[in-house]
């Protein structure tokens, strides 16, 4: 491909397609060679956008250097957007139904796609484990946008074990109260879902030996939390009654 680029003349080529092409293989190099050689006013930029968004490939075990250079091929392409909106809105509502959240990130770092959502991004983003999502989401959305209590139940039932502890985590880190996070009601959830009787007994023993892993983790740390917070509220509250004693 580089070398049909460097020496055929590119009014000679469907300059267009091969474009497209790129985008396609995830091709960065020759994207921006494009994009930098071509009069951007013969190319249908805007096409090659929405095609790479609609195509766009996210697997949340992917290397992180495909997923960034997924992400880059999109930057490329919309860096070059004069209507920047006005083409963002058009494939706005796919981004979201097709859960492509590092491209929505991505958007979402830059000040565009406000308009979402933010409580039903939030609770997907916690049942799919993308921790970076939730970081950004808890960082810059006010609490009063999001359902925190549903979030975090979402977090701590997403089956994708490797980063539900992260966003557990992430959720706590932010939020700190015990009471909004209704940490009973989730350990309740979890020890049903281990021994309901419905079950068969080859489940049982494949939700155990999970439990001793992955869950046995995030019940751990649940339970530390619970006594933490106990811990401190019996402090505060013999603070409290001192207090009074001295003034009595």
């Amino acid at each position: 491909m580089t070398w049909i680029l460097q020496n055929f003349q590119h009014d000679l080529i469907p300059i267009n397609e091969v474009l497209i092409s790129c985008c396609k293989q995830r091709k960065l190099y020759h994207v921006k060679y494009i994009l930098h050689k071509i009069d951007n006013e013969h190319l249908d930029i805007k096409e090659a956008f929405y095609h790479v968004c609609r195509h766009f490939e996210f697997w949340l075990y992917s290397p992180f250097e495909l997923r960034h250079v997924n992400v880059m091929v999109v930057d490329a392409l919309f860096q070059r957007l004069h209507d920047k909106n006005s083409s963002l809105s058009v494939i706005l509502n796919e981004l979201f139904l097709e859960k492509s959240y590092d491209l929505i990130l991505y958007f979402l770092k830059l000040g565009y796609c406000r308009s979402i959502n933010m409580k039903n991004l939030m609770t997907q983003a916690c049942s799919l484990g993308h921790v970076k999502l939730v970081q950004w989401i808890l960082e810059n959305v006010q609490r009063k946008e999001l359902d925190v209590k549903s979030a975090f139940h979402e977090a701590c039932n997403s089956k994708y074990l490797t980063w539900q502890l992260h966003c557990v985590a992430l959720i706590w880190h932010y939020v700190q109260d015990i009471h909004m996070l209704d940490f009973k009601s989730v350990l309740k959830t979890i020890t049903e879902a281990q021994f309901n009787m419905t079950n068969s007994m080859e489940d049982i023993m494949i939700r155990k030996k999970n439990m001793s892993s992955h869950e046995g983790c995030l019940v751990n740390w649940i339970i530390s939390i619970k006594n933490i917070n106990q811990r401190k509220k019996s402090k505060s509250e013999t603070l409290m009654l001192n207090t009074e004693e001295n003034k009595a």
